[in-house]
């Protein structure tokens, strides 16, 4: 099994979408918090439940949280690789803001490209994958020689610049023909400045020097040449110190702090109660409790009235559903999002005039816009 950590903005949903239409979609299967939420609100199983059988067909696992715990339901001798795409530090960094923009903005929020980069993590890149697989390296502090040992037992090492011929290796091993698509990639049309190229290279310098020798030389020239030994031998160690907690439990536990993150909770606590799931391994979304101080907040209770608008919807409570979106937007007037489902909602019932007017408010704002398109057109 390959288990491909991505890093958002590198490319990962190229890869996810090549490998699913060559190989079907039981060999693919979607790893993280974002995707766990979706199954979830689906009733599907998370891969912690997943059901040995349908385990068994995976031959790629993929997503943002894709980490060592990935590993933790797998039998002892099933064979692991890993693979992640790097990609350069500025480019990273521009694509994020541009992916944060429009995000922001269909819940009516602005970026600034300036807070964009003062809130970039240090090294964004290399401490993603630490914080994933630093369970292969337990003994040692975050520096570059320390990501360098770590990457170093990644089976594949591709660059987004180069997508093609840098997953040919994995394409291969996969059975499948080279990738040759590009999905969702977005225009950059902001020039970023001399200074806001430096400060972003300034708080990258790990990032930087990794994407330099992936792209000057061969990989087995490099500190980054991959050590089959030691892949071996750390992941042996993992192994035989899995924790006794259970797993699912942990999942869970994960999914619940997420759902409070997003503005999700009060919306995964409304759809247990209208599913009538009782399950024990809920516990932990029941127990959850959104922090007072976000309560106050109006755009966290826009957001959170929207999730749950989507939840009734769900259950055919179309009046409910039409309330909370009407208290979103009252909070929130720029909300894309809610206008787009509460035009949905409306066209629905019958009340074309204000279905219109609110559908053409959106789509004069975001004509391009493929997700809010999909909730006009009821797709």
């Amino acid at each position: 099994m390959i288990i491909a950590h991505h890093i958002a903005k590198t490319g990962g949903t190229s890869l996810m979408h090549h490998v699913r239409d060559r190989l079907g979609k039981d060999a693919f299967f979607g790893v993280g918090l974002h995707t766990a939420a979706e199954r979830f609100f689906k009733g599907q199983p998370l891969w912690e439940e997943l059901p040995a059988g349908a385990r068994d067909k995976v031959t790629l696992t993929l997503g943002h949280h894709v980490g060592l715990a990935v590993v933790d339901p797998l039998p002892g001798d099933t064979p692991i690789a890993f693979f992640v795409c790097w990609r350069d530090p500025v480019a990273h960094a521009l694509s994020q803001f541009h992916h944060s923009e429009r995000g922001q903005a269909q819940k009516g929020r602005a970026v600034d490209i300036d807070q964009s980069i003062d809130a970039r993590t240090p090294n964004a890149l290399a401490r993603d994958v630490w914080d994933a697989f630093r369970g292969l390296v337990p003994w040692a502090e975050f520096s570059e020689a320390s990501v360098l040992r770590l990457l170093s037992m990644f089976d594949y090492i591709a660059v987004t610049e180069d997508m093609a011929a840098s997953t040919a290796p994995l394409c291969a091993a996969l059975g499948i023909p080279p990738l040759t698509r590009r999905d969702r990639v977005a225009p950059q049309q902001t020039d970023l400045t001399d200074q806001q190229r430096q400060r972003i290279l300034d708080k990258s310098p790990i990032d930087a020097a990794i994407h330099a020798m992936l792209t000057a030389q061969k990989r087995s020239d490099t500190p980054l040449a991959f050590d089959a030994a030691l892949k071996a031998e750390r992941l042996s160690a993992y192994r035989a110190r899995l924790p006794g907690e259970n797993y699912v439990e942990r999942a869970y536990r994960a999914l619940a702090g997420f759902l409070e993150q997003e503005g999700r909770l009060e919306a995964a606590q409304l759809y247990l109660s209208l599913a009538g799931a009782d399950d024990r391994k809920f516990e932990p979304i029941w127990m959850r409790e959104v922090p007072a101080a976000k309560l106050t907040d109006p755009y966290f209770v826009a957001r959170s009235d929207y999730a749950k608008a989507l939840v009734y919807r769900q259950f055919d409570h179309i009046r409910l559903a039409e309330g909370c979106l009407r208290r979103a937007l009252a909070l929130k007037p720029n909300f894309p999002l809610a206008k787009a489902a509460l035009a949905r909602i409306l066209s629905s019932v019958g009340y074309h005039g204000e279905a219109r007017r609110l559908a053409g408010e959106v789509a004069d704002l975001f004509p391009q816009d493929h997700n809010l398109q999909k909730i006009l057109t009821h797709q």
